[in-house]
């Protein structure tokens, strides 16, 4: 079976990451998920953002953290990419959640763990009745513990490395993920059969530095050896080239 494809940070091989033009990019590419990290400005504002600080996709410096949603609608998000994107935005979520309802499946990476932002993350994805689309995961194994007790109805995916310990799924019972996350290093044959004999499917990413031909043979080769998915900053090569399934 070929892999199916999963955008990272939207279509972000020639659009500025996290933005609605890269999230909308990837929706109309037609990839089986749309990728996308969340942050939390000062004021608890939800908002696109994968670095906890500014200066590598916007024009601003310091923590985003430390920036209230005022202030941070007027940094540039695109021009670091091209001239040509200069003047893109970092978006909300709520802005984001616009775009993808009603169209495409879509993984939150959410880099928060107070309880009242995990809170307001689910309040919004529920208030924009997008669960049935929706897949969810955290860094931190206590957040994403808590988002499964508290929260039972919002959809996980889970990194490997935090529902597995070696081939065992030790905490498989109480996330109930949907979906398995791996980077391509950890994706070994063990992990790979102890994620099928869940049920579940695994989806890897493929490291962003990669040029497009080792990217390709890394994602073949992940395929051979059984991976069920690759989330790739290049989700349009893939498509274009006709390595994936819907």
């Amino acid at each position: 079976m070929a892999l199916f494809i999963a955008a990272h940070r939207g279509a972000s091989d020639n659009l500025p990451e996290n933005t609605i033009v890269a999230i909308a990019a990837a929706v109309d590419l037609g990839v089986e998920y749309v990728e996308f990290d969340v942050r939390a400005t000062r004021d608890q504002r939800l908002v696109l953002l994968h670095d906890e600080r500014l200066e590598r996709t916007t024009d601003g410096a310091g923590r985003i953290g430390e920036i209230t949603l005022h202030k941070l609608r007027d940094l540039d998000a695109g021009g670091w990419l091209d001239e040509a994107h200069r003047g893109r935005k970092v978006p909300t979520l709520n802005e984001i959640l616009a775009v993808v309802r009603g169209t495409a499946k879509f993984i939150v990476d959410f880099h928060e763990s107070d309880p009242e932002l995990v809170k307001e993350l689910a309040t919004s994805l529920r208030a924009d009745d997008v669960l049935d689309k929706a897949l969810v995961t955290l860094p931190s194994s206590a957040a994403l513990e808590t988002l499964a007790a508290v929260y039972p109805d919002i959809p996980l995916a889970a990194p490997y490395k935090l529902v597995f310990s070696g081939t065992e799924p030790v905490a498989l019972a109480r996330l109930k993920p949907r979906l398995i996350l791996a980077r391509a290093s950890d994706a070994t044959p063990e992990a790979i059969s102890a994620v099928h004999a869940a049920r579940l499917k695994l989806l890897v990413t493929l490291p962003r530095e990669l040029e497009p031909t080792p990217t390709r043979a890394l994602a073949e080769r992940l395929e051979a050896a059984g991976v069920d998915g690759v989330m790739t900053a290049r989700a349009r090569m893939f498509l274009q080239t006709g390595l994936k399934t819907l």
